[in-house]
């Protein structure tokens, strides 16, 4: 069954992201099939290998909508009126069943990134993920360019690679804690599993390891806990949290 012609090719590519979004939810992120993705969009099979020819192209999909909503999140987010370090700290008090796409976002994130899965992807998705993912990097750099052109933050001489160890490093814990947080050993060090729904709060092992790697960078207004609570609840204004 083919899709009727009142649907675009646009319309016909959220089809079939919102049926692959229901079928992994139904299966998992590997055991998915692609005609159940046809079946639940009420295409044929031919209309969905016109969008996306591989179990590949349905991930880079779903993950170029997922790196979309993250660009939309971030420039919401940037736009508070907060501190510097008040936003980027915001950024991981998101309530993540609000924010994200789907269910098993954070999940994607680990996966998509695997070479083997983007070796196998074609070049048109390839390009429509590393062209959604740049958009978030460069919300994110123009958060800090903003700060050092007001001297929020204050770059010590002759340091040309200071803003991008701190942006670096802030990417990396702040990915790193959900990465760890998915791996069987996370539980010896949080204690716990950190659900995608359970909210942090300035008590979180992983928010206060945030805070402290902030605050070793020189800010004219370092990050507090008062700071973090202004976080959460302009947060909850923009219906993040």
């Amino acid at each position: 069954m083919s899709p009727a012609a009142r649907f675009t090719p646009e319309e016909q590519e959220e089809m079939i992201i919102q049926a692959a979004i229901s079928a992994i939810t139904e299966s998992s992120l590997l055991g998915f099939k692609m005609s159940d993705i046809a079946q639940k969009a009420g295409m044929s099979m031919g209309s969905v290998y016109k969008h996306v020819q591989s179990k590949e192209d349905v991930l880079l999909a779903l993950a170029t909508a997922h790196f979309k909503q993250l660009k939309r999140n971030f420039a919401a987010i940037y736009q508070l009126n907060l501190t510097t370090p008040e936003r980027y700290i915001a950024l991981n008090l998101v309530d993540k069943s609000k924010a994200n796409l789907f269910p098993f976002a954070s999940h994607l994130e680990m996966l998509i990134t695997n070479d083997a899965i983007l070796s196998c992807g074609s070049e048109v998705w390839k390009n429509k993920f590393y062209a959604a993912d740049n958009c978030v990097d460069g919300e994110c750099r123009g958060c800090i360019d903003k700060a050092v052109a007001s001297g929020e933050i204050i770059v010590p001489k002759n340091d040309t690679d200071y803003v991008n160890k701190f942006t670096l490093g802030l990417w990396a814990i702040s990915v790193g804690f959900t990465h760890v947080n998915k791996q069987l050993r996370g539980k010896q060090l949080f204690g716990h599993f950190t659900p995608d729904n359970e909210l942090l709060d300035h008590s979180s092992l992983q928010i206060q390891t945030i805070k402290t790697y902030i605050n070793a960078y020189n800010w004219q207004s370092p990050l507090t806990d008062e700071g973090i609570q202004k976080a959460i609840h302009a947060l909850q204004i923009l219906d993040l949290r």
